[in-house]
């Protein structure tokens, strides 16, 4: 089955993270990193964590969003290289894009963690 395109590579999206205890979740914001085509053919997205920039420990892979504010983020704010995969489904809204140069600069923390 394929799905229609709601969302793009770049978008800014919020989904539902679960807490420690599995017993409830917190809707948090996620950078969509797959392409297009992958969407389209699974119907899912891979998506990096956003967390608050603020008393952060640093992990290796991490990218400071130059561009939060246009972004639509609240505060300033990193992307983790934390990737997973989710069901567009469960998107609950889309808060806005990353801009061109923070996306080059995900993208090359992401090679850089995975050896690409």
């Amino acid at each position: 089955m394929q799905y229609a395109t709601t969302f793009r590579r770049g978008d800014i999206v919020t989904v539902p993270f679960p807490c420690t205890n599995l017993q409830a979740t917190k809707v948090r914001p996620v950078l969509v990193v797959s392409v297009d085509a992958y969407l389209l053919s699974a119907g899912d997205l891979v998506l990096a964590q956003i967390t608050s920039a603020e008393n952060l420990r640093p992990h290796l892979g991490d990218c400071h969003l130059s561009d939060w504010r246009a972004a639509g983020l609240r505060a300033p704010s990193v992307v983790r290289a934390k990737v997973f995969t989710l069901h567009r489904s469960l998107v609950r809204r889309s808060v806005g894009t990353a801009t061109a140069a923070d996306m080059r600069a995900v993208e090359a923390a992401l090679r850089m963690i995975l050896g690409l």
